[in-house]
């Protein structure tokens, strides 16, 4: 039987100008899984993630975090926010301090953990993320890339069950956006639950384990990422293009250059591989 690490029962939401961001939207999020939400701009994405862990508060339904109906007291908030950690798009608006080091150590700070433990779980998280060499530098002298690493070590500190990523690899290069994605691999491996707002098609059909398609607060799809990829009345729907990868390997089938296989290649790399085996 399936755990749900969150799930939301007819979820609205409203802004104060009268944009209605969520309509009645309901949701569960498998445990342990990669999840990806994609959209168009104004579909919700980041309204619905903000629910996630308690900075938007419902205007009705409710949002259920392992089972158990969302505590929006100020002791039930701060225990979510130890459990349910968020990497803003804007990763300015997370990064205050005056060095890396001491902006990753405010989490475990504020919960008052034992100093050597702390600088033990600082160690650990800044060289899963790729950034110890980087820790007496002040964040707003770092590159893009760099800052994003910071904000995800930051609430990897905080040891939290469920990361929550918006918009993860925004106006990163290639390189960068490899590291980003292998880190929260590693940290899915390790198991954490990685739920990530994305308009990178080809990003999210190589990485996620399940996706969800919104469109103006509802949700219109969810599934296997080739299972919803192969919708084409949702991806016009939702404003969305087909995945380069999964297009040229339509187009190499019907083509009659390579034989359809049972499971379709996700990366540029598989794809690769399996026209290398001459399987044509």
């Amino acid at each position: 039987m399936a755990t749900y690490i969150v799930s939301t029962e007819k979820l609205d939401f409203t802004y104060l100008d009268g944009t209605k961001a969520l309509d009645s939207l309901s949701i569960k999020i498998p445990e342990g899984k990669k999840v990806a939400f994609i959209g168009n701009n104004g579909a919700g994405k980041t309204t619905l993630l903000l629910h996630f862990n308690g900075i938007n508060r419902p205007d009705g339904g409710e949002v259920r975090y392992n089972g158990q109906k969302m505590d929006y007291s100020s002791k039930g908030i701060k225990e979510l926010r130890k459990k349910v950690g968020i990497v803003f798009q804007d990763t300015d608006s997370q990064l205050f301090s005056g060095s890396v080091y001491q902006d990753v150590s405010f989490g475990p700070m504020n919960l008052g953990w034992p100093e050597g433990k702390i600088r033990i779980k600082l160690e650990q998280v800044m060289k899963e993320a790729g950034i110890w060499e980087l820790r007496d530098k002040p964040p707003h002298l770092l590159s893009y890339g760099q800052k994003k690493r910071v904000a995800i070590a930051g609430v990897l500190a905080m040891e939290p069950e469920l990361i929550i990523l918006d918009e993860p690899t925004a106006a990163l290069d290639p390189v960068c956006t490899s590291q980003v994605m292998s880190l929260l691999n590693t940290l899915n491996t390790n198991g954490a639950t990685i739920i990530v707002s994305s308009h990178n098609m080809d990003e999210v059909y190589a990485w996620a384990d399940f996706v969800f398609v919104l469109k103006e607060g509802k949700v219109i799809a969810e599934g296997s990422p080739i299972n919803v990829f192969r919708r084409q009345d949702v991806l016009a729907a939702a404003s969305l293009k087909n995945p380069l990868v999964l297009e040229l390997y339509d187009k190499l089938v019907s083509s009659g250059m390579l034989a359809k296989q049972e499971d379709v290649p996700a990366t540029p790399e598989a794809l690769i591989a399996l026209l290398a085996t001459g399987k044509l």
